[in-house]
């Protein structure tokens, strides 16, 4: 399970130093170490047992797995390469076959990255159809883009048997936001219509991204379907996630307020990284309660 997840008995930190030990930041909540999130309880419910959590990057929201807890999370087949992220623990445990199979979370592309960069396979349900109730986030209220629960696992047969066990037992009767669809077995059609797009106009893929896309292309055209090229619209460079949905979840802030204080040192920067380098001018500061008189110019 994605440290993501609330599990009786663990905590759950999200990545943020502050919530070691806690609940959620709160050192005196009677739900530390108690709280169980609803995933978990319909798993368990269907005889799943949990045998670990595993590491994501702070605060979520990231193709790569860092954080200040465990550090920067590597590629189990090559210490060279990123595990990607959000959820790259989960990504490297089924590369290793920790776990028969993994549960992490998803806005874009936290479960399928992962799968990606560790040669697993993954799914990204559609929204409101796996429970999120008692799951922490890091943009609570935010709903313009849905976190989804997802999973990863060593063959598509594992996640379909795993999936279609978890909506057969009916998860909207105890969480209200999960849609009333019951399983239903897919048709099969003998020629579908695909759109296909391998650059956005604004960012390249990587040639291993580029031959994997081609790979499918043929694939699909092999096996008697239509590709069809699907043209790009974008609104510029200058245009990013947050300029079009601007938004400050008020748990970072509050992540923030516990890991940096007036009253608390400076964080130390971790060792530097090749795939992460951050100059230390972009590290958090504590403020000073009052500023050190400046010392006199040395006489020439």
């Amino acid at each position: 399970m994605k440290d993501q997840f609330h599990v009786k008995g663990m905590g759950t930190t999200m990545g943020y130093v502050g919530w070691i030990d806690t609940f959620e930041g709160d050192k005196a909540s009677d739900l530390k170490h108690r709280a169980e999130s609803e995933l978990v309880r319909k798993l368990e419910s269907l005889g799943a047992i949990v045998i670990a959590k595993t590491t994501l990057v702070q605060s979520l929201w990231y193709g790569e797995t860092n954080n200040n807890i465990l550090g920067y999370h590597w590629n189990p087949s090559n210490q060279k390469l990123s595990s990607g992220g959000s959820s790259g623990g989960e990504g490297a445990i089924q590369a290793l076959r920790g776990s028969a199979v993994g549960f992490a979370t998803d806005i874009g592309g936290s479960v399928s990255m992962p799968a990606a960069c560790n040669g697993v396979f993954s799914i990204k349900p559609s929204a409101g159809r796996l429970p999120t109730m008692d799951m922490p986030n890091s943009s609570l209220g935010q709903i313009n883009m849905p976190t989804v629960v997802g999973m990863l696992g060593p063959s598509v047969t594992t996640l379909r048997y795993v999936f279609e066990a978890l909506v057969s037992s009916e998860p909207w009767l105890t969480d209200p936001s999960v849609l009333p669809i019951p399983w239903r077995q897919p048709k099969r059609y003998s020629k579908l219509s695909f759109g296909f797009m391998d650059f956005d106009g604004v960012v390249m893929p990587h040639p291993p991204i580029l031959r994997a896309l081609r790979m499918t292309r043929e694939a699909l055209q092999a096996a008697g379907h239509e590709v069809r090229t699907f043209p790009y619209r974008h609104l510029g460079y200058e245009v990013t996630v947050l300029q079009i949905i601007p938004w400050e979840g008020p748990s970072l802030q509050e992540a923030a307020a516990i890991h940096v204080s007036p009253s608390s040192p400076s964080p130390t920067p971790p060792p530097s990284n090749p795939l992460n380098p951050s100059p230390p001018s972009q590290w958090p500061t504590a403020t000073p309660t009052s500023s050190p008189a400046s010392p006199s110019p040395a006489s020439p």
